[in-house]
């Protein structure tokens, strides 16, 4: 079961670093799936396209990192500072993601007069925040679990 759940990290891993590659190869497809986050995004240029997707590789080698640490810590669980590593990068992951999407649309909307850019706050958000504080905890335990038995013996 633990090669499994590696495995799927790594390879969702991977997915996210390989995702902004369909934007650089081949804007004029990549911006459909951009008109579909921003709306203002119609008649924009393969440049444009080229920016926005070089700078969603911030947020997602932010999470990619997270599921590259997980794997590992899956893997050797008393790794120094796996589990810290995933936990900081899953609480940084939806901070980053607000700049890039900002960064995104201000790219995008460069050729547009009077648009706006909102931020969302979510429960996804959320998510990401307290399950990375909860690695943060799992290492702290672990940490002191080591602790308390070099002490002990």
């Amino acid at each position: 079961m633990c090669n499994v759940a590696r495995f799927l990290l790594l390879l969702g891993g991977v997915g996210l670093l390989a995702y902004p590659m369909w934007g650089l190869l081949d804007p004029s497809s990549y911006t459909a799936e951009l008109r579909d986050h921003y709306a203002f995004a119609e008649g924009v240029s393969s440049a444009q396209v080229r920016t926005s997707a070089m700078i969603l590789w911030l947020s997602n080698g932010v999470l990619a990192l997270a599921f590259f640490s997980t794997s590992q810590y899956i893997k050797y669980p008393t790794g120094p500072g796996l589990a810290k590593t995933a936990g900081i990068a899953l609480i940084l992951y939806p901070f980053v993601r607000i700049v890039v999407e900002v960064w995104s649309g201000v790219n995008l909307t460069s050729h547009v007069e009077d648009t706006s850019i909102s931020i969302e706050l979510s429960a996804e958000n959320a998510f990401y925040i307290i399950y990375g504080m909860a690695l943060l905890g799992m290492d702290r335990a672990w940490s002191e679990f080591n602790e308390s038995n070099k002490m002990a013996s």
